[in-house]
């Protein structure tokens, strides 16, 4: 009778913790941003989505609704071919400038505009004026 009652007991813990190990996974789960009220989500393209913020501030986010690039931008675009340019062109301060997925300045934030541009060594052209 003891070994049944001890094995019952051992079952119990068990099963009690697999509830809890579960509860805490779907907790954990959760996603951390609300699309629809905290972002306006702006673009998509290569699986990240241009969003910004309820204080009119640009970012990106990944499919899972991480930031990838934070939201310091007063205005934020994808290159025409995204397949070929997987960067985004970002404004802040009246200063274009192009960062990748990851937000590492591939051009400074220095230029009046920024246009994509390839010619094998070169992925952009940035004006300031009549200077290219």
């Amino acid at each position: 009778m003891r070994k049944r009652f001890s094995l019952c007991k051992k079952v119990g813990v068990f099963l009690l913790t697999v509830v809890m190990c579960t509860s805490q996974l779907n907790v954990q789960a959760e996603k951390k941003y609300d699309f629809e009220t905290e972002y306006q989500v702006v673009a998509g393209a290569n699986g990240y989505f241009i969003a910004k913020n309820q204080k009119g501030e640009y970012g990106l986010l990944d499919s899972e609704g991480e930031k990838a690039v934070g939201f310091d931008y007063s205005e934020m675009e994808f290159p025409e071919d995204t397949i070929q340019y997987q960067y985004i062109k970002v404004k802040q301060n009246k200063n274009w400038g192009i960062v990748d997925y990851d937000e590492n300045i591939l051009v400074p934030l220095n230029f009046e505009k920024v246009s994509e541009y390839s010619n094998g060594n070169t992925i952009a052209a940035g004006y300031n004026g009549n200077t290219t």
